[in-house]
């Protein structure tokens, strides 16, 4: 599992290199499929020469690490494809064009619901049965990328979480899109995921997504008329971070053994602190000023 995990590591470094150094999308696109189709390679060639351990790590290969990749390599393949062939014509057309691209993925969701609500729900019962070759049954098409899709290589529905995760991003991608193009703002290939905040968060990606998730639990966003995802991503936008699988570092969190909120837990010893050494600071100058 460890080997697994690293590989994706290593993955989301090299990725996040070249979102970075890339402004236009479509070089970003470009760079960012070779290197997804590299990654494959590399995880078909281990499962190949080594295979899995145990249940435990090959359901934790194709519910945590292949999705990832697989998924990245679906949203960067549909991106360039859609980018490409978005029409340069009147502002009409282009907002048809970007809303049946989003209807598309709605009805995609549709064919999916009891998944997606098994999937953002964060539930493990079935994990045996969707994340394990035995159990594999009825192989789902995936539309692009099939040579992923082979039978020691895939489980039922690990190509399904993989194009979740890729069109989840596509959502905020479209979303984008529609507002440029509705409030009459240049069109342009330049990264639209570039922050305009000034802020920066300097915590961990974990700390980020316990914030993210009481916030969604509370229902202080929106009266709770929200996805977890969309508080996710209102964060990231707001301090200039990117948070690579919310779900996985969310299931990270649920899996600790004495704390669930160490960050919300040093948030409150911190508050507390500022207050007794504001307080104290005001104590100090009456008895200076007395």
């Amino acid at each position: 599992m460890e080997t697994y995990t690293k590989l994706l590591e290593v993955f989301k470094h090299d990725l996040k290199g070249i979102e970075k150094e890339n402004n236009n999308l479509i070089l970003m696109a470009t760079g960012a499929i070779t290197l997804c189709e590299k990654a494959l390679e590399t995880l078909k060639e281990l499962v190949r020469q080594r295979d899995f351990k145990s249940q435990l790590e090959e359901i934790h290969f194709f519910k945590n690490v292949k999705p990832h990749i697989f998924g990245t390599l679906i949203y960067y393949l549909k991106l360039y494809d859609i980018e490409y062939k978005s029409p340069k014509g009147r502002k009409k057309q282009r907002l048809k064009y970007f809303n049946d691209q989003m209807d598309k993925i709605q009805n995609y969701y549709n064919t999916q619901v009891d998944f997606c609500h098994y999937n953002l729900n964060m539930q493990t019962h079935l994990d045996e049965q969707y994340f394990l070759r035995d159990n594999k049954g009825k192989c789902f098409h995936i539309d692009i990328c099939d040579y992923v899709t082979e039978k020691y290589f895939s489980t039922s529905h690990d190509g399904i979480l993989a194009t979740l995760f890729a069109y989840n991003k596509l959502e905020h991608y479209f979303t984008y899109k529609i507002n440029q193009i509705e409030n009459n703002q240049m069109e342009t290939t330049i990264n639209p995921f570039k922050k305009q905040s000034k802020l920066q968060w300097t915590g961990t990606p974990t700390e980020l997504v316990e914030m993210a998730y009481s916030l969604y639990a509370s229902g202080r966003v929106n009266n709770g008329n929200v996805d977890i995802i969309e508080v996710v991503q209102g964060l990231e936008d707001l301090l200039n971070t990117k948070v690579d699988d919310p779900y996985g570092t969310f299931s990270e969190i649920r899996g600790r053994k004495y704390s669930f909120s160490i960050f919300l837990d040093s948030l409150k010893e911190s508050l507390l602190k500022y207050i007794k050494d504001l307080d104290d600071l005001k104590g100090k100058k009456r008895k200076k000023d007395s």
